[in-house]
């Protein structure tokens, strides 16, 4: 099974869809490449429409976190731009384009984009609990939280904290919100990103995520949750247990057996303690008596 968010990037009230267009490389549903291109797959469109009519993301739509974590990257200065046309449309027809870098913008066209080759997007990115990476693209992040701190790499957000607004910034043809899932990178440092970027590792799309329609693989209900690709726990992966949709931390009863996590990240941690007050402990493949 994947790793599941518990909330989509949007206010509880919207309905969140898979977004699904064409930009001359095919229809997205599902996977497709990260922002830097260069990191394998990892990505899924969030927010926007599944059948090109029943959009309900505007420009400027509030964006949340998904998940608690750390901050460790915000763009906010970039100058390339898919021209809106509509509250729930841009302009990204390819003949409109400067499609040399010795061509000039042509001003008298507005839906062209300028510089050549201009793919460079306003996003902020996330390192989770579980030390994976989400990153946040046609995000425009804003100055300051909501408590008035102001928003910046190294600051700590809880999930459903306002983080900015749907934007228009480099290849988009509709809001939505590009949705990354990079592999934990253990030599990243915030304080010289470009030493060992957060995507370095790649990408992954072994995720799901809970209220957003037709996204794939379609989100699992309550109960136990594998992490496949959770690298710091070993090939198995780690374990997590749903109640409500809420990650358990700490001890949590199943049937008359406790399982322990752990506290911060919900990860099952292998120890179990039956009704009798015996503890075990999951070794992969079957459990271990305790002492």
């Amino acid at each position: 099974m994947p790793y599941q968010y518990q909330r989509t990037p949007f206010s509880p009230t919207r309905q969140a869809f898979m977004y699904r267009t064409d930009m001359g490389t095919g229809i997205f549903t599902g996977c497709h490449n990260t922002a830097t291109l260069t990191s394998g797959l990892g990505s899924k469109d969030i927010g926007a429409n599944t059948d090109n009519t029943a959009n309900t993301i505007q420009w400027g739509e509030p964006v949340y976190a998904v998940e608690d974590g750390m901050v460790v990257s915000i763009v906010r200065n970039s100058t390339c731009f898919s021209p809106k046309i509509s509250l729930t449309q841009a302009d990204t027809d390819p003949s409109k384009r400067v499609t040399s870098p010795n061509l000039a913008a042509d001003t008298t066209n507005p839906s062209e984009r300028a510089p050549f080759n201009c793919l460079s997007a306003n996003l902020i990115t996330i390192q989770g609990n579980d030390n994976f990476f989400t990153e946040y693209v046609h995000v425009l992040p804003n100055m300051k939280l909501p408590d008035n701190t102001d928003l910046r790499v190294g600051t700590r957000v809880t999930a459903g904290t306002l983080l900015g607004q749907v934007d228009n910034s480099a290849e988009t043809g509709a809001p939505h919100v590009h949705l990354a899932r990079y592999k934990p990178n253990p030599n990243f440092n915030s304080s010289n990103p470009s030493f060992s970027p957060y995507w370095q590792n790649g990408g992954t799309c072994n995720w799901t995520m809970f209220g957003v329609r037709n996204i794939v693989p379609t989100a699992q209900g309550d109960g136990w949750v594998l992490d496949e690709d959770n690298i710091q726990n070993g090939p198995n992966g780690a374990w997590y247990f749903y109640v409500n949709n809420t990650r358990q931390r700490g001890r949590v009863r199943i049937g008359t057996d406790f399982f322990f996590f752990d506290p911060t990240t919900g990860v099952f941690t292998g120890f179990a303690q039956n009704s009798q007050g015996t503890f075990f402990f999951w070794n992969g493949t079957g459990w271990d008596l305790i002492g």
